[in-house]
C-alpha cells in the first residue's frame, strides 16, 4: 500500500483520536510528545512533512491503556507489544494499521519510566537501556536504511545468536519498571536518540493541559515551552525549505505483514 504524508497522517489522527477519547473516559494519563506537540504549538496540527506520531504514558498504566485501547481499535488499528503479543518484537507498543508492518505509518507509545534522583543511577539506567535497545535491534531486524548498515548488521547478528530475544525484552522491562513512576522524583522515557534529555522531574509530566492538535483536544505537558527548547531549542524556526519538500514529496511503501 502507497500513501502520502498526508494520507499517513489522517490515519495517524484518527488513531490518535479513538487513544485520546479511550484514556479521557478511563483515566489514563496521555500525553502528545515530541515533534507532534511541537507541530501543535507551531502548526496547530501535525508538522506538514512529519511522519509518525509520539506520545507518552506511563509505565504503571501501560497495560491499562492496552487493556481499553486494543479493542476500541480494532479491527481497523492494532497495538504491537511484546508483553501482549508472543509474536511481537516490539518494546513498547506501537499503534499501527492491521495487516500491514508497523514500521511506517504508527503511533509510538513510549513508557514513562520513574528515576531516583542520583544522577549516577540515571545515567546507568540509560546506558543499559541504550545496550539493550541496540541488541534488540540487531536481533530483530533483517536490513538497514544503507547497504553498508546492512553488512554491518548481519556480521554483528551470530555474536548474539545464544542470547534469546526474550531475555533482552525482559530485561528492558525490568529496567522500565525498576523505579515505579508514581513514587519517583524523576521520570522519562528510555527509547530513542535524546537518551537522558528524556528525563524530566516528574511534576512536569502530572501537570498537563490540553492543547488543539488539527480538529483534536488532547492532552500534553503544561509547561510546554521548557519541554519544546529541552529538545530542539529555538523551536518556533523552521527547518531549510528543502528539507521540507523532500519529506512532503515522498511516497511511502506499507507493507502486508507477514503471517
Amino acid at each position: 500500500m502507497n500513501l502520502t504524508i498526508d494520507q499517513m497522517q489522517k490515519i495517524q489522527l484518527q488513531m490518535l483520536r479513538i487513544v485520546a477519547d479511550v484514556c479521557e473516559e478511563h483515566n489514563i494519563p496521555y500525553l502528545l510528545h515530541a515533534g507532534n506537540l511541537l507541530g501543535a504549538v507551531r502548526h496547530g496540527g501535525p508538522i506538514p512533512w512529519d511522519v509518525d506520531t509520539d506520545i507518552l504514558v506511563p509505565e504503571n498504566y501501560i497495560d491499562k491503556f492496552y487493556q481499553y485501547c486494543q479493542p476500541a481499535l480494532s479491527p481497523k488499528y492494532k497495538i504491537n507489544y511484546h508483553k501482549f503479543d508472543k509474536n511481537s518484537k516490539s518494546y513498547f507498543p506501537i499503534i499501527s494499521i492491521s495487516g500491514y508492518s508497523f514500521k511506517m505509518c504508527h503511533i509510538d507509545v513510549f513508557r514513562l519510566s520513574g528515576f531516583p534522583s542520583d544522577e549516577k543511577i540515571q545515567k546507568s539506567m540509560y546506558r543499559k537501556a541504550h545496550i539493550l535497545c541496540k541488541l534488540i535491534e540487531i536481533k530483530r531486524r533483517k536490513r538497514r536504511d544503507t547497504f553498508t548498515k546492512t553488512i554491518v548488521l548481519y556480521l554483528l547478528k551470530p555474536a548474539l545468536f545464544f542470547i534469546p530475544f526474550n531475555y533482552l525484552l525482559k530485561q528492558y522491562d525490568k529496567l522500565c519498571a525498576k523505579y515505579p513512576y508514581d513514587k519517583a522524583p524523576y521520570a522519562g522515557y528510555l527509547t530513542g536518540r535524546y537518551g537522558i534529555k528524556n528525563m524530566f522531574k516528574r511534576e512536569i509530566f502530572d501537570d498537563s493541559i490540553k492543547i488543539k492538535y488539527a480538529d483534536i483536544s488532547i492532552r500534553t505537558v503544561r509547561d510546554f515551552d521548557f519541554y519544546l527548547k529541552r529538545f530542539y531549542g529555538q523551536y518556533m524556526k523552521l527547518p531549510p525549505e528543502n528539507e521540507r519538500e523532500q519529506a512532503m514529496n515522498t511516497v511511502y511503501t506499507l507493507k502486508e505483514e507477514k503471517r
